[in-house]
């Protein structure tokens, strides 16, 4: 056992130097855009990023959030990620 939990502690050692973190900046861009994606693939995607349309779109979900009983710390870790 012990020394199938030091094999796992070694590999997740690799993937972790193997992966490339985005800025804060950048995975709001990609959320972003990866929100207006169109699954149909018959039809086309929006593939631009508008900063403001995405504040309202997340603003309006947290505030769902909020309605449906999201624990305040929640909705505060969310608000100081994108309006900040």
């Amino acid at each position: 056992m012990k020394r199938s939990i030091a094999w796992l502690e070694n590999a997740r050692e690799i993937v972790r130097s193997e992966i490339d973190l985005h800025s804060d900046d950048k995975a709001m861009e990609m959320g972003g855009i990866a929100g207006k994606t169109n699954f149909n693939l018959k039809e086309g995607s929006d593939v631009t990023f508008n900063e403001e349309e995405m504040k309202k779109a997340v603003a309006s979900a947290v505030e769902k959030m909020r309605e449906m009983g999201a624990e305040e710390k929640i909705v505060d870790f969310l608000n100081s990620k994108v309006f900040k």
